[in-house]
């Protein structure tokens, strides 16, 4: 679903339903339903990258909360690349960020 297209018909709008989106991922992965939080994540990772920028806190966290699940599934060729881009960047543009690594 194109979640641009959703949060606008949402009083609240785009980024709470990405808020709450992240949780539902997180409460999937915690019930050990990991393909189907990841489908999310990545959706909502790739929302939040169209509207706030690759940059933003909010798309920085999203992206890490994916590289470690990936991780955990032992998708570490796909999550380990996402996780050393994004505290990289997080490096570049957050305050206080450099001992991220």
């Amino acid at each position: 679903p194109d979640l641009m297209l959703i949060g606008k018909g949402l009083s609240g709008g785009f980024l709470p339903l990405c808020a709450v989106l992240a949780t539902q991922a997180s409460v999937l992965g915690d019930l050990g339903r990991n393909e189907e939080a990841m489908v999310i994540m990545r959706e909502v990772l790739a929302a939040q990258t169209r509207t706030l920028g690759r940059d933003h806190p909010q798309t920085l966290d999203t992206a890490m909360q994916l590289a470690a699940r990936l991780a955990e599934e032992g998708r570490v060729d796909e999550g380990l690349p996402l996780a050393e881009e994004t505290i990289a960047r997080a490096e570049a543009v957050l305050p206080g960020s450099d001992d991220l690594g």
